[in-house]
């Protein structure tokens, strides 16, 4: 039995169809190979969208942000050459694109051609972009570090970075399971990746060289609960990692701020944090005995007082700089870790996204004026 068609390779054939017919006429008015046109057209996609970092969620709204870019650039250009020689020339490339949006055939078949593009690209169009400061994460207490990049590779005497060229062609979604089996974790300055070939072989990883050596109990169980919800997965690439200690500035050995755990998901837009703040750590005041005899008990509330600024100081630190808010559980949450673990599941679980809005870019292109 022939295998089934998508309905993506149906389209892309149907289109196929469509632009064959269109492109005698269409040469005809331009004066150019087709060679030449489908270069013109289609070598700026990097240039008038960020398809590094952005997502779209249709080809109509893929091809109107890319006419709007076109339109920016156009502008731009007007501006600099005005400002330059008093007299706005409409001579560059992005001028030409202009011309062939005003004409309705020429345009009908431009955007016929965008759609073929974002149904041949579907998966790196579509999937929800990370934003520039989470390209790399770093983990882990003082020197036992992991770094989770998008598209690692090590480059001497500079350590590890993106191939920023390749971010939006990975088949994986950004900071899931599937993330760390595609790429392994990265220690900084070593040449070297912690891979891994299983679910289960990185949950094993996970709890006892990311997570025990804290020596954490509530830790210890989050960890467990957490992994046997992936393992309960049909499908457990798409589930966010449940990252241990997110370090606050990145790979420096004397980082300022660490969270217990962080959930990262780029379909839902969501950045929590999971801070396990017992009495017992996070409360106690050390050597009270000592305070109250030097310092009486003022000595002993401003020390209180210096410990609660310090954690309300880690929870706003991550939230300017990252956008990350902070979800916290004391010790009459710590009791039952299961009801703990139920709150963290909301954020492991994908939900559904809008559509954005979009200009009417084709009154943008019939309103520019060019000669």
């Amino acid at each position: 039995m022939p295998r089934r068609k998508s309905p993506i390779s149906i389209r892309i054939e149907e289109l196929n169809d469509e632009l064959k017919a269109r492109e005698k006429r269409v040469l005809e008015i331009i004066g150019r190979s087709l060679e030449s046109f489908h270069g013109v057209v289609g070598g700026k996609y990097n240039t008038y969208i960020d398809s590094v970092r952005q997502e779209f969620l249709s080809p109509e709204q893929f091809i109107t942000e890319w006419e709007s870019g076109a339109l920016r650039k156009a502008k731009m250009t007007d501006q600099y050459t005005l400002g330059m020689y008093g007299h706005a020339y409409q001579n560059a490339a992005v001028h030409e694109i202009i011309r062939f949006l005003k004409n309705p055939r020429i345009r009908k078949y431009m955007r016929l051609f965008h759609e073929r593009t974002f149904y041949r690209y579907y998966e790196a169009r579509t999937r929800a972009k990370p934003s520039d400061d989470l390209w790399e994460v770093w983990m882990g207490h003082l020197s036992m570090e992991h770094g989770l990049l998008i598209t690692p590779r090590y480059v001497e005497d500079e350590g590890w970075e993106n191939d920023v060229s390749e971010i939006r062609h990975v088949q994986f979604d950004y900071w899931t399971i599937g993330h760390v089996l595609a790429t392994g974790l990265v220690t900084p300055d070593e040449n070297e990746v912690t891979s891994f070939d299983s679910v289960k072989g990185y949950l094993r990883y996970f709890r006892s060289v990311m997570v025990r050596p804290n020596r954490s109990v509530y830790g210890d169980a989050l960890a467990r609960a957490y992994s046997g919800f992936v393992l309960a997965q049909d499908d457990p690439n798409w589930v966010p990692l449940l990252i241990p200690e997110f370090r606050y500035e990145g790979k420096a050995v004397n980082h300022k701020h660490r969270l217990d755990f962080c959930i990262f998901s780029a379909p839902n837009n969501t950045r929590v944090g999971i801070e396990l703040s017992p009495w017992s750590t996070h409360g106690v005041v050390k050597n009270i005995k000592n305070l109250e005899m030097t310092g009486g008990k003022k000595a002993v509330e401003d020390k209180r007082k210096e410990k609660f600024e310090g954690e309300m100081e880690k929870r706003n630190a991550y939230f300017r700089t990252f956008g990350i808010t902070t979800l916290t559980f004391t010790d009459r949450n710590l009791k039952n870790i299961d009801d703990c673990f139920e709150q963290v599941q909301a954020y492991l679980i994908p939900q559904g996204t809008n559509m954005p809005s979009k200009p009417n870019v084709d009154e943008e292109i019939e309103s520019y004026e060019i000669d």
